[in-house]
């Protein structure tokens, strides 16, 4: 989601660089149209691909609903000593 926003600035700057350059505007626009379209597919993959690399994905993302919630759950205290 937070990608949508910088797709509305791109759109917004290619339609105001053909406007600027009116001979290649239609070429500079689906320029910026083509590299949008990469940049919002390929972006999030990356960015995943890249925290998953760097090791800062929580292993718990696949961790089924039920096993999350006994995880949650208050540790019991008659196990621990004081």
């Amino acid at each position: 989601m937070g990608l949508v926003s910088q797709a509305g600035v791109a759109i917004a700057l290619g339609t105001v660089a053909a406007e600027a350059y009116p001979e290649r505007g239609d070429a500079i626009r689906a320029l910026f149209l083509a590299m949008l379209a990469v940049n919002q597919t390929l972006g999030p993959i990356l960015f995943r691909l890249a925290l998953a690399r760097a090791g800062e994905l929580i292993a718990t993302a696949l961790v089924t609903p039920d096993v999350a919630a006994r995880r949650d759950r208050a540790p019991d205290t008659a196990l621990q000593t004081t």
